[in-house]
Order: C-alpha cells, then structure tokens, then sequence
C-alpha cells in the first residue's frame, strides 16, 4: 500500500532558523532508523517550520505534516497525537526511510513521494525540493555547531517520585585555543539537598548555598541569592570535553527549576551566575551557553480507606 503525505507551504523560501527545535528526537529517531538528520530536519523544516501544531489544507498535521491516512498506517488513530513532536518525528522519519526504500536511495523521488506528488516538473513540487535542499544545508552546518561546541544536557530522570533524587550532567567541548572556563547549575527552587558532585576537569567541584559571600568577576564582591553548584578550571584541553555531574534531591516540592551554564575563557566566575541566573549578558555569544532546565515532581497519592 502506497501511503502519501502532504506538505504545508509557508510563504518563505529560505531557511533562516538559527537552532533546531526538538533536534534530540531528530537524533534518536534518525540513529534508530538509520535516516540521515540533516536529510530529516530539513524535510521537517519544508513541511512545517518546525512548527508542531501546523494544519495544512489537506489535514496534514504537526512538524513532519503527517496526514490521517499515513497516521493509520502508522497505528495511530487518534489525529490530536500528530501534535506531540515526539510522535509525530517518529512517523515522519520511519515513513521518509519507507519512501527511500522504495525509490531505492533515490533522494529526489522519495521526497516527491514523501509529499505527494505525483508530477516532478510541477512548480510546486521543485519549490518544495528546493526548500528541503537549502534546509539540510542549513541544518548541516548547525548539526555540526551543535556536535561539537554546545552545552549538551542530560536529566535522568525527567519527572520524579516525591523524595526521589536526580542526575543532571552538563558537557562542553573545548574547540578553542583557551584553556579555562566554567560549567554551572544554579537551582531557582529552594528545599533542594545536593546529594554529589563530580567532575572530570582540573580543579575542584564548589557548592555555594544561598547568602554565601563571593568574589566575582571585575572584583566584585556579592551574595549569591541562590544555590550554586560551580566547576571552574584553568587547564580545560583543547578537544577535551568537560563534565560536570550533580545528584539532586527536592523536597516538598512540585518542580525544581534550573540554570545550567558553560562558558569557555571565562577568566573567573562571574557575579551574574549567582545574583541574575535567569539572564545573562553573554547569551548568543560565541562559546557561551545558557539552557533552563524544570524537573517535575508528581504529586504524592492519598488513598481514602472506606470505614
């Protein structure tokens, strides 16, 4: 059975996104489905924009605009799932691996397949081929960026039992010539008990608890309004990737939200790390990188025993 999508037509031609969006799914379902991700992105990109709750004309739906028909093929019934990325990307990349299948490896065809058309000389059909080209030659180049010098950030696990304790690990390649910096969690939510720490950089891992006196950067002296757990080197190797990893545990509390942050040459930390974590002057700044991070807790279950 032949199963065919359609493609929601923003009016712009060329790609300006500067991150992309969900791309840990991207990299899940491509690694799982031996797809190539810049090839996926930038189908994503060509149908949707990335945008997960796009509805084109024909009743395609989400960020691979899927339509119903392939859902059902797909054993997904229920149309409002096509809105969760997670699901959505899924499909998409399994059924843009389908059509390469089918057209043996053919690029060009199993996109028109892909998309549904039927005529590859309709201007359509080339304006949707030439967006999906510039995308995965955008997307390339950010896929590398990405790779190689941002902060990449791991929660296991991301929604807790009440008491449960956390892991959040932040890693940062050095592609610099510079060999110092720093790698930091700063935690918003109070009642957080910080379980372990380590690091596998030169120098020793520092936990600052709310109202402690710091010496920050220019000289400034400050007082930390919040819990701050802190790695600061000055002998980060060049290519060397460095982690820092924090065992958290709240309590009394539905969600604990972080600040995670790593900045290569950074000569000493900086007084904006403990007194303003929700805003920095360095973000989008070369080999600066800021994330929120919010771990949810579930709320503790009662049960009512009948007299």
């Amino acid at each position: 059975m032949i199963v065919f999508l359609c493609f929601y037509l923003p009016p712009a031609l060329q790609p300006d996104f500067v991150e992309i969006p969900f791309f840990h799914i991207f990299v899940r379902e491509c690694k799982k489905h031996h797809v190539d991700l810049s090839l996926a992105i930038g189908v994503a990109w060509a149908e949707s924009e990335f945008k997960p709750y796009a509805v084109s004309s024909k009743g395609c739906r989400g960020v691979m605009q899927i339509s119903p028909r392939t859902a059902r093929h797909y054993g997904i019934y229920n149309l409002q799932k096509l809105f969760d990325p997670e699901a959505n990307i899924s499909i998409g990349i399994q059924h843009l691996k389908w059509c390469l299948e089918v057209c043996n490896g053919n690029e060009k065809k199993a996109l028109l397949l892909y998309a549904g058309f039927s005529n590859p000389r309709d201007s359509s059909a080339l304006r949707y081929l030439e967006r999906v080209k510039l995308a995965k030659r955008r997307a390339a180049i950010l896929i590398e960026k990405h790779l190689h010098t941002s902060l990449i950030v791991s929660v296991s696990p991301e929604t807790l039992s009440p008491g449960e304790p956390f892991c959040v690990v932040l890693s940062l390649k050095n592609t610099t010539s510079m060999t110092c910096g720093n790698l930091t969690v700063t935690v918003l939510t109070n009642n957080v008990v910080v379980v372990d720490t380590s690091t596998n950089l030169y120098g020793k891992v520092k936990i600052y608890p709310p109202g402690s006196r710091l010496w920050g950067k220019d000289g400034i002296q400050v007082t930390s309004r919040y819990l701050v757990i802190e790695i600061w080197t000055e002998k980060w190797l060049y290519l060397q990737t460095g982690i820092l990893k924090c065992v958290l545990r709240p309590v009394n509390t539905d969600s604990v939200v972080l600040y995670v942050r790593g900045n290569i040459g950074q000569l000493r930390p900086s007084y904006f790390f403990y007194c303003f974590p929700s805003w920095s002057p360095w973000v989008g700044q070369q080999r600066y990188f800021e994330k929120k991070i919010v771990v949810w807790v579930r709320k503790r279950e009662t049960r009512k025993f009948l007299p």
